[in-house]
């Protein structure tokens, strides 16, 4: 696997029979292939997968790149949702302001967050100056 798949076992792994947790990949992670695809495919049937949010290009001052954000839940299995994933597309729902800055406004991670109680409960990003 390549490293983006080291860091999400990693992350998957570490959760004690309740752990929760979120990471912050690539885009391409969500759809690689090979081996990457055996990792994901274990994981979804596992059930720890709880959600999965897709953000635009720019959202991060150092990288470029549109990503993904991943949220684990361990516990998950245990509550009658094992097969369920919410997934959010998220990438229309931001302000670009520069060409390198795209930024979230009160309105949109409100309607992020009104699509699950779990998901994104504040995405900060700084509006410029």
């Amino acid at each position: 696997p390549n490293a983006n798949y080291l860091w999400i076992g990693y992350f998957a792994t570490a959760l004690n029979e309740h752990g929760k947790a979120e990471l912050v990949m690539a885009n391409s992670a969500s759809d690689a292939g090979k081996s990457e695809y055996e990792i994901r495919k274990k994981m979804i049937e596992e059930g720890i997968i709880s959600q999965m949010v897709t953000l635009p290009s720019n959202m991060f001052s150092s990288v470029t790149l549109p990503a993904t954000l991943w949220f684990f839940d361990k516990n998950k299995p245990q509550t009658g949702k094992k097969d369920e994933i919410l997934f959010i597309d998220a990438r229309n729902t931001f302000t670009q302001v520069e060409h390198a800055l795209t930024v979230s406004s009160a309105t949109s991670r409100s309607k992020i967050s009104a699509s699950s109680p779990v998901c994104i409960r504040e995405i900060r990003a700084p509006l410029p100056r």
